[in-house]
C-alpha cells in the first residue's frame, strides 16, 4: 500500500500511451493524463519529504 499512488500514477501513463498510440486520433482531454500523472507523484514525494521531517522531531 506505500507505493499504491505510484502505481495509479503508472496505470496513468500506461492508459495515456495506448490512447495515443492505439488509436489514430484519440480525444484531446487524453493528454491530461500526462500532467496528472505528474502531480500525483509530486504531491507523494511532497508530502512523503514533509512525513519524514516531521516525524524525526
Amino acid at each position: 500500500m506505500k507505493y499504491s499512488i505510484y502505481i495509479i500514477a503508472g496505470l496513468l501513463l500506461i492508459l495515456w500511451g495506448v490512447m495515443v498510440y492505439g488509436f489514430k486520433s484519440p480525444p484531446r482531454i487524453v493528454h491530461l493524463l500526462i500532467p496528472l500523472s505528474g502531480i500525483i507523484i509530486l504531491l507523494r514525494i511532497l508530502f512523503n519529504k514533509k512525513i519524514i521531517k516531521t516525524s524525526k522531531n
